[in-house]
């Protein structure tokens, strides 16, 4: 899993309410490659035991600021707004990855039914801005010239370095929902 560092600030902003921002940065950049090993049975000379594949991750940083209302409050309701940046650049968007910057606004609210016992309800909305993976870094046609050359190491870069398969060439736009339903039950 990636690290992660988290900041946040927590203030009063006006009646009722409080002010609350977030940061958290996230190292994926250490997850160049995700490693696939094969085994068992007969897998035949045409399926390598090894299959990397490339990822070319980036750190991503995200930014969240809003106002919730205040904790002892029975019924409490808040909104934040959130920008994250992108861990892959278009040109290495793959099918497996398709995520980009992102854009989120959040609702929320929060019901006291006891002294320990808490409804809460939630709804965001992401939209991910469109995304050219035209000019992609992956290729399949490279895993067909590395075969083809009888697995010549110089013919094989692309392939070693698992980027001979299937593009995600296109553009991609998303519009995502989340909705969050919740009992909250705390005991001291």
């Amino acid at each position: 899993m990636p690290q992660m560092l988290n900041l946040g600030l927590r203030m009063p902003a006006f009646e009722g309410y409080e002010f609350v921002a977030d940061l958290r940065w996230k190292d994926y950049s250490r997850h160049d490659q995700l490693d696939i090993r094969m085994f068992g049975g007969d897998l035949g000379d045409e399926v390598p035991e090894w299959l990397p594949r490339y990822r070319g991750m980036n750190d991503t940083i995200r930014l969240s600021a809003g106002l919730e209302g205040l904790a002892h409050e029975d019924v409490r309701f808040g909104g934040r707004l959130r920008f994250e940046s992108a861990a892959l650049e278009d040109n290495e968007v793959t099918p497996l990855d398709a995520s980009g910057t992102s854009l989120t606004a959040a609702l929320g609210s929060q019901l006291r039914v006891t002294e320990s016992i808490q409804l809460q309800l939630g709804y965001e909305l992401s939209w991910f801005p469109t995304m050219d993976a035209s000019n992609s870094r992956f290729d399949p046609r490279e895993q067909v010239a590395c075969v083809d050359s009888d697995f010549d190491f110089d013919q094989c870069s692309a392939a070693r370095d698992g980027r001979g398969f299937a593009s995600a060439a296109g553009s991609y736009q998303r519009l995502q929902h989340g909705f969050l339903l919740s009992l909250r039950y705390d005991q001291l």
